[in-house]
């Protein structure tokens, strides 16, 4: 593990009594809301989240995948609303109806929340997880901002208090039970975070388990095939430009020095004429597009083959981002958008690819839309209870 560790982050972070615990029967576990073998403390979230938004930002097969997954999974507008009575047959609410739907229009236009969904999804696959702070204001309109991981972090420092690690403050025997997030508002100025009400965050996650406080980014396990990809791009241009250089190579047989040497400086001459009239040698460097040569017959001209192997190098690319399509259930041409014959089939209800995105597609979908009770409850729900709150619509409405 320690290995692993250090070829993804370049230290092992755990020390190198690594073992220790597990043979003193203590386990990783120490303290609770990490998620074990992966991370234990915030400062090695915090390293992977900076080694995986530079892959995301920087490598072009990252941003493929990312930019693939946010079209297939927020869409272009975001998540399409609409407001409907709790029971179909109940006909006596649809003015109720309109008038939510008129308030979560306003909503939804003032947040962009098209833009934010979107945003939210590149997050989660970034970062691991998002948090969106939610500012209540007196005319009932309730407005949204992201929130930085790396501002989530609690207020007794890097420990491993229960209640309080990783910025997420929660009941003192139940990691499901959040209470409060502690962010550090003004990080320019001050160390010290505020601690802010659940009702106040809403927090997604990606890639943990059900009782981690925090996500994991999706790009950490694939990131050496992304740079491996980039470089065998990089090499296979790189031969490619070389031979191109190439345009033509003189073979002399059966030819003395002196008329060899004249050759030489007929070829290394840096004047050039427009046309032969003059009976004047002209160099090759000076010949125009599409010219036809006549020579004797002790010089022998060759031109490169192409044929550099580039299929090779053009399968172990492949081979690469078929790994790295393996990770995130998605086909192998996502991650270069060109379609290829297999397009239709890439996309039928049954394939891994649909599957995957629609699982994700609800995990977006409950915290920004559906949820609609307690701690679960959506940004959507939220800013309607506070509008309710503030007389801006009927009580009627939340039930």
């Amino acid at each position: 593990f320690s290995n692993i560790y250090e070829e993804r982050y370049g230290t092992t972070g755990y020390g190198t009594n690594i073992n220790s615990g597990l043979y003193a029967g203590a386990g990783m576990n120490f303290g609770r809301g990490e998620d074990p073998f992966i991370y234990r403390t915030i400062w090695e979230l915090w390293a992977a989240q900076y080694h995986s938004r530079i892959l995301c930002r920087f490598n072009e097969f990252a941003i493929g995948a990312v930019e693939n997954r946010v079209n297939y999974i927020t869409g272009e507008e975001g998540f399409s609303i609409e407001v409907q009575p709790r029971h179909p047959d109940d006909t006596g609410v649809s003015e109720l109806a309109k008038r939510t739907q008129d308030f979560l229009d306003v909503f939804t236009e003032v947040n962009d929340c098209s833009s934010m969904q979107s945003e939210s999804m590149r997050r989660l696959d970034e970062d691991g997880e998002y948090f969106v702070r939610l500012y209540y204001r007196k005319d009932g309109m309730t407005y949204l901002r992201f929130v930085e991981p790396e501002h989530v972090i609690s207020n007794m420092g890097d420990v491993l208090t229960p209640k309080y690690s990783f910025g997420i403050e929660t009941a003192e025997n139940d990691v499901c039970d959040i209470k409060a997030y502690w962010i550090n508002e003004k990080p320019y100025t001050a160390t010290t975070p505020t601690r802010v009400d659940e009702s106040e965050v809403v927090h997604g996650k990606l890639n943990s388990l059900g009782n981690a406080k925090r996500g994991y980014p999706s790009f950490i396990p694939v990131g050496p095939n992304l740079r491996r990809c980039e470089q065998l791009l990089q090499s296979l241009t790189q031969v490619a430009r070389t031979r191109a250089k190439i345009a033509l190579i003189r073979k002399l047989t059966n030819v003395d020095s002196a008329t060899a040497n004249r050759l030489v400086a007929n070829i290394t001459s840096t004047k050039t004429q427009r046309s032969n009239l003059d009976n004047m040698p002209v160099s090759v460097e000076g010949l125009q597009d599409g010219s036809i040569l006549t020579t004797g017959n002790n010089v022998e001209y060759n031109y490169p083959d192409y044929q550099f192997g580039a299929a090779d190098f053009v399968e172990v690319l492949q081979a690469e981002l078929r790994a790295i399509a393996t990770r995130f259930q998605m086909p192998e041409w996502m991650f270069s958008a060109l379609a290829d014959a297999k397009y239709n089939n890439a996309f039928i209800v049954e394939a891994p690819t649909m599957k995957a995105f629609g699982r994700i597609q609800k995990k977006l979908h409950r915290p920004w839309v559906s949820g609609r009770v307690g701690q679960k409850r959506s940004i959507y729900w939220r800013a309607i209870a506070w509008a309710v709150a503030r007389g801006i619509l009927p009580r009627e409405v939340l039930t």
